[in-house]
């Protein structure tokens, strides 16, 4: 009678357990522009180049930031450029009432001071990011900008591509990119350390990053969950930070 009562409670956490994973969606954005200017500024607007709307997440639910927060991960497709914000410096909060119900804004004052990333605005209509520092995307790159807004489980992506106005030293403008068929992934990356800690990461082939992404912060390196319900069977998600060396291959 113990063996089966084990064996129905763990059944139970696992049906549990992979019920939460199978809600994460990766939901697919056209691009209507971007710009990178170099320590100064990274902006990308997102809208339905036919006129639609994107799906914003429920409230309550385990893709609403004001209770699971989100990332912002930006990178070179086609090199180590990346720029990487754990949201953690600013605050979320809710459009509409009840708050969430038309959308949700994050604003972090300090920017470029606790996070790169100033403000958000995720929207039916539009999803707007702008930042004010660019990592080490700095121009010109040399393959498509990668766009992830992780909002707890989900994750909307983007990928310019699209049409290229400037890719020059210090300045990249791209606009009207449609939704990339998956969302997209960094170059490969062999190695990074940072102090006595360091990881291995994956290639841009595998389609899901780890539930570990290690960043660092002012006090140091603190690694984090990264990315909740999204699994995978090697490396982390594209990382950026002052101080850290990634090795790209």
């Amino acid at each position: 009678m113990r063996f089966g009562l084990r064996s129905g409670v763990l059944a139970a956490a696992l049906a549990l357990a992979w019920g939460g994973a199978a809600m994460a969606a990766d939901i697919l954005i056209d691009g209507k522009i971007t710009i990178i200017k170099d320590t100064k500024l990274f902006k990308v607007v997102a809208k339905d180049l036919a006129g639609g709307t994107f799906a914003i997440p429920a409230v309550g639910s385990g893709a609403d930031p004001l209770i699971n927060g989100g990332d912002v991960d930006v990178f070179d497709t086609g090199s180590s450029g990346a720029l990487s914000d754990s949201l953690t410096g600013g605050a979320w909060s809710g459009l509409g009432n009840p708050p969430g119900t038309t959308g949700y804004k994050y604003k972090n004052t300090a920017a470029p001071a606790g996070g790169a990333v100033k403000i958000i605005i995720l929207k039916p209509k539009v999803i707007k990011i702008l930042a004010k520092d660019d990592g080490t995307l700095n121009g010109p790159v040399s393959g498509n900008v990668g766009i992830i807004l992780t909002t707890g489980s989900d994750r909307y992506c983007a990928e310019f591509g699209g049409t290229t106005i400037k890719n020059d030293p210090g300045l990249v403008k791209r606009k009207d990119a449609n939704a990339p068929g998956a969302c997209p992934t960094p170059g490969t990356v062999t190695l990074f350390m940072s102090g006595t800690a360091s990881c291995m990461r994956a290639s841009a082939s595998v389609p899901r990053r780890s539930l570990c992404s290690p960043r660092t912060t002012s006090s140091g390196f603190r690694p984090r969950a990264w990315n909740s319900g999204h699994m995978s069977m090697a490396g982390v998600g594209p990382f950026v930070s002052k101080g850290c060396a990634i090795a790209m291959s």
